[in-house]
């Protein structure tokens, strides 16, 4: 399973403990400068549109004191810049700049469910609806077997988090136990449950 989605032993031994390795900090680092690249020239239509902001608001004061079109549309930008700004600015630090500096790792234990999107597959795991994503070529997803158990890495980001590594959980009880053998294994995960 490591070779068919790119990461190593030692990948999955530092995710185990809840780490993440040089080369996965490597990777949302690429990701951040990405992001920062689509995020900064939106930013920089702030400053033009402030001034025209600034105009209007001057001209407000004035007898005429209606906006017109497109300085309302500019205060509007402004405020929305305000705003978004913040939130990514926020997304981009709980995102991918605490995982890089806590060295953090984020894991989910599930089924997982794959879904086909065109030419790739979704791979969503623990079931739920709102659980987080992937997207594999669909060669990567031949190894994987929907329903079963998986621990999967990665670091979050909504419908942009990081894949790092899967491991495959094995189940609590194996098929080849006697009914018997089964059911004492069952009472004892019940007890150890409820301390």
């Amino acid at each position: 399973m490591i070779e068919g989605f790119g990461f190593e032993q030692a990948d999955l031994i530092a995710n185990r403990a809840g780490r993440l390795t040089d080369r996965q900090i490597e990777r949302i680092r690429r990701e951040l400068r990405r992001r920062i690249r689509i995020v900064v020239p939106l930013l920089a239509l702030g400053p033009a549109v402030a001034a025209i902001v600034v105009f209007a608001l001057a001209r407000a004061g004035s007898d005429e004191t209606r906006l017109t079109f497109f300085e309302s549309l500019g205060l509007t930008y402004v405020v929305g810049l305000l705003i978004g700004g913040t939130l990514i600015v926020v997304g981009l630090y709980s995102n991918y700049i605490r995982p890089i500096k806590k060295r953090s790792v984020t894991s989910r234990t599930g089924p997982i469910k794959l879904i086909e999107r065109g030419a790739d597959i979704h791979m969503q795991i623990g079931g739920r609806w709102n659980g987080p994503r992937f997207a594999m070529p669909a060669d990567q997803a031949k190894v994987l077997t929907a329903s079963e158990i998986y621990t999967v890495y990665f670091t979050p980001g909504g419908k942009h988090s990081i894949f790092h590594s899967i491991d495959h959980t094995p189940p609590l009880i194996h098929p080849d136990d006697d009914s018997a053998e089964a059911e004492k294994n069952n009472g004892n995960q019940s007890r150890n449950k409820g301390t």
